[in-house]
């Protein structure tokens, strides 16, 4: 399950504590390959990171309500609110300086909608895809 995120690229330890939680399907390959390279990204330790299938992630986080993976990835930001798919992949773009310059686009009128859809599209076939 977790085998597939790299250790070695976790962030270096940072004098504050990570801003967000992200939620993925840990029994994923694809998506565990996604966490893999958004880490790499992350070397100012901005995310944690969480497989849903966790019982002391189930628990911490039993409001969120479902908490089934194949509704795709959570964002959990500092105020608590909670990004699910597309929109938390927004977030995490937003977030990391090497990908800011892609997150504009979900911000283009109309393109949402479609980025929502392919991010479902996506999520749905993810298991071919691993």
């Amino acid at each position: 399950m977790a085998e597939d995120i790299d250790q070695s690229t976790a962030p270096p330890a940072s004098p504050q504590p990570p801003s967000c939680l992200i939620l993925y399907d840990g029994d994923c390959a694809f998506c565990r390959r996604r966490i893999a390279m958004i880490q790499r990204l992350d070397r100012a330790g901005r995310f944690e990171y969480a497989p849903m299938q966790d019982r002391a992630i189930r628990s911490r986080f039993s409001h969120v309500d479902p908490l089934e993976p194949r509704w795709g990835l959570r964002l959990i930001d500092e105020q608590g609110r909670i990004a699910v798919g597309a929109d938390g992949v927004y977030e995490i773009c937003r977030r990391l300086p090497r990908l800011q310059r892609l997150a504009w686009v979900y911000r283009v009128p109309g393109l949402r909608g479609l980025l929502r859809a392919a991010y479902w599209l996506i999520a749905r076939h993810r298991r071919r895809l691993g």
